[in-house]
């Protein structure tokens, strides 16, 4: 190949870079909903007894509210002055969703959202049927006394949560662990 054709072709090849338009602008990305984003380690906020997928009961309590506050975003209250659970020194909210300390220590959770859940898919509003079927017969129901209305808790799973009726029928009205006692 001649020079002439050499430079021809590098000036056709460095012309066809060229664009007379602006350059394309990349189109954002949808922001998920805060509770469906994932955490660091590809875990959301999960409701399992001690094991809250992003953190543990027994963390230090203002590394945990850090923890879901990557998952959930800033807390919506700090409730200090408004403690629900019980032996409770401060309580954290997203919601309907309270973390509880106790000498530092996350000591326990309440939740109440029916967009958080366990592993196995009980949810706020699922029913006990749903729960017998996802935990089995270590799940023990009780009927409402005059302090407390009717409840489950499975001390295998670490969970326990409040119910309409202890009928199939009846639905989870919220769910907690640790120090954390029913509204």
């Amino acid at each position: 190949m001649s020079r002439i054709a050499g430079c021809a072709l590098l000036a056709l090849a460095l012309l066809a870079g060229c664009s007379s338009g602006p350059a394309p602008v990349p189109s954002p990305t949808p922001t998920p909903t805060p509770s469906a984003v994932p955490s660091a380690t590809g875990r959301g906020v999960t409701l399992d007894g001690d094991d809250l997928g992003v953190t543990r009961v027994g963390a230090d309590f203002r590394a945990a509210v850090g923890a879901v506050s990557a998952v959930l975003g800033p807390p919506t209250a700090d409730l200090a002055t408004d403690v629900v659970c019980v032996a409770s020194e401060d309580e954290v909210a997203w919601g309907d969703l309270r973390l509880a300390s106790s000498g530092g220590k996350l000591a326990g959770w309440l939740n109440q959202r029916t967009d958080l859940g366990t592993d196995k898919g009980i949810t706020v509003g699922s029913t006990v049927a749903d729960v017998l079927a996802a935990y089995g017969d270590t799940v023990v129901l009780r009927a409402g006394t005059s302090d407390a209305g009717p409840s489950f808790a499975d001390d295998k799973a670490g969970l326990a949560g409040g119910i309409t009726t202890e009928k199939p029928d009846g639905t989870v009205i919220y769910l907690y662990d640790g120090v954390c006692a029913p509204p």
